[in-house]
């Protein structure tokens, strides 16, 4: 018995090392986003972008602070009493105050920084998937491309011995080699393909292909689109950039208004130097009120009316980027349903051409059906397999272009 239980606990053990090893050679998809994202110098740039953009933001909440100044003097020779010290305190504030309106727009920078990181996460994972789609397919179509050229060889060596007993001409020979040639050349290009499209996805994740296999992801037709959402994140900055456009021309407005400034300085003698606010200061404050304005303030005047003009421009094309983004994301609606009505109607055909296939089978056992005709009947079925494949790789590429329209996560994750 234990030695029974040793003998297994070996076998698990060395179960799960191979089982490693063998998964430790894929390429899984998640890892490869994941080490593209980790990789990437737009990446770096976008989040150095959010860091610049907070210290901005507490920059400009730091000019609220008003202007503080404090000096402490003495002089020579020792004995006379010639010390003084001076405190001031001051801070200017008017309708059209920048300090307020910059710490309203680094808010918004702030966002928009944010999204432009979102974004460009998105567009490295949608990219990299784009390209995974089309190897994974690629892969696919060389297995059927495969099994056709087989066939094509069959029918090949068929007409090549109904040719030396006479019953095919010269003409059914060549064509038989055409097509095989035709099919291999097929296969070729697929290969190429397949090569140049690894090369793409590895470039574009800086990483080395070590000619691991990709794994095999399951994707599924959906049967809806995945969020309700009539927006996404380039049409929300232009809308946070409108709001700056915004804010920008009412501080243009009320620069047309007098301006008012409000300080308080302070002076004190040389016994009230580290007492300033005491009950025994001898010092003396004054706390100061302007209020001024230009007399010919042409310039903010012309200046208001241009950025009002502007500002009214930029209105129009937020909303046409609007109208045009509702109408592209009803375009990519209606070319995803007739895929998916294309798709239903060649899965149709693929079930009575695999069905027309046993029929042929049974006809050639029968000896009713050459040998020729049942080859013609499976590579009909193959290039309807062909069809299927890439129908079906293009709805999930749909698919995905629609909820990247629609800002959702790609794969659910990015």
């Amino acid at each position: 018995m234990f030695n029974s239980r040793i003998i297994n606990k070996c076998i698990l053990i060395v179960f799960v090392f191979l089982a490693r090893s063998i998964f430790a050679d894929i390429y899984y998809l998640n890892d490869l986003i994941n080490h593209a994202l980790e990789n990437s110098s737009s990446i770096l740039r976008s989040h150095n972008d959010i860091l610049d953009k907070r210290d901005n933001h507490l920059s400009n909440y730091l000019d609220i602070l008003p202007n503080v100044n404090y000096s402490a003097s003495t002089s020579e020779p020792p004995g006379l009493n010639n010390q003084s010290s001076t405190f001031s305190i001051g801070k200017s504030f008017s309708l059209n105050e920048p300090t307020y309106f910059n710490i309203k727009r680094s808010i918004i920078d702030k966002q928009i920084a944010d999204m432009n990181h979102e974004q460009r996460r998105k567009e490295i994972a949608r990219d990299i998937l784009f390209i995974y789609l089309d190897i994974i397919k690629r892969e696919k179509n060389i297995q059927i491309t495969e099994q056709t050229l087989q066939q094509r060889k069959q029918i090949y060596e068929q007409t090549y011995i109904q040719f030396n007993n006479g019953s095919k001409t010269i003409f059914d020979l060549q064509t038989a080699q055409l097509d095989t040639l035709d099919t291999h050349i097929q296969l070729q290009e697929n290969y190429n393909s397949l090569s140049s499209d690894r090369e793409k996805l590895f470039y574009l994740i800086k990483m080395e292909d070590k000619g691991y296999p990709l794994e095999s992801v399951e994707f599924e037709i959906l049967p809806q689109i995945f969020n309700d959402t009539d927006t996404n994140i380039s049409i929300q900055i232009l809308e946070l950039n409108y709001e700056i456009k915004k804010s920008n021309l009412k501080q243009n407005f009320l620069s047309l208004f007098p301006s008012l400034s409000m300080g308080y300085s302070w002076s004190s003698n040389a016994d009230d130097i580290l007492s300033p606010f005491s009950n025994t200061s001898s010092g003396s404050g004054k706390f100061s009120i302007n209020l001024s304005y230009p007399i010919f303030n042409h310039r903010s005047n012309i200046g208001y009316r241009m950025a009002k003009r502007s500002f009214s421009l930029d209105e129009i094309a937020l909303l046409d980027e609007k109208e045009r983004f509702s109408q592209e994301i009803q375009r990519m609606l209606n070319d995803l349903t007739r895929m998916n009505q294309t798709y239903e109607l060649n899965k149709q055909r693929f079930e009575l051409s695999l069905l027309n296939l046993r029929m042929a089978e049974e006809r050639y056992i029968l000896g009713v059906l050459s040998f020729l005709e049942l080859n013609e009947t499976r590579n009909r079925l193959l290039q309807t397999e062909f069809q299927l494949n890439d129908q079906f790789f293009s709805i999930i590429r749909k698919q995905e272009e629609i909820n990247f329209a629609k800002s959702g996560k790609i794969l659910g994750i990015w």
